[in-house]
């Protein structure tokens, strides 16, 4: 079973960001699924990385738009992509220092944060979007 199985739900109604949704929900299932696999810790690290490298394209996505349409909770949205992508780099270190490898209380990705982000963040942003004309 995925970690973060897709759902419409998370959709925000505006093309690129959905798209960029569900490529992390692939990445971080992709991430689970290299944990459960690959007892070397390898794999994870290689996608844990590829999933820190996107994210951050995606928030650069995400507030890049919210700049151009002037997106009032601008400050609030920017500090929780700080925060997530705080918490991925905390991930990456704690698996390099741990033995075996495992994921640790408040650093699993695929927590209610994410979740949480996507349906309340992310979709009071498409709506903001949505109502600038933007699809």
């Amino acid at each position: 079973m995925a970690a973060l199985p897709w759902k419409d739900e998370y959709c925000v109604n505006v093309s690129v960001i959905d798209e960029q949704h569900r490529r992390l929900a692939e990445l971080v299932n992709r991430l689970h699924e290299a944990f459960e696999c690959d007892k070397t810790g390898e794999n994870v690290f290689i996608a844990l990385n590829e999933l820190i490298g996107f994210t951050r394209l995606h928030f650069a996505t995400e507030e890049e738009l919210m700049l151009k349409y002037e997106y009032p909770d601008y400050a609030a949205h920017r500090m929780a992509h700080k925060t997530l992508l705080s918490g991925l780099q905390s991930l990456l270190t704690t698996l390099r220092d741990r033995s075996p490898f495992g994921f640790v209380g408040g650093n699993d990705i695929n927590d209610d944060w994410v979740t949480k982000h996507l349906l309340e963040s992310d979709v009071a942003l498409g709506n903001f979007l949505n109502n600038k004309g933007v699809f």
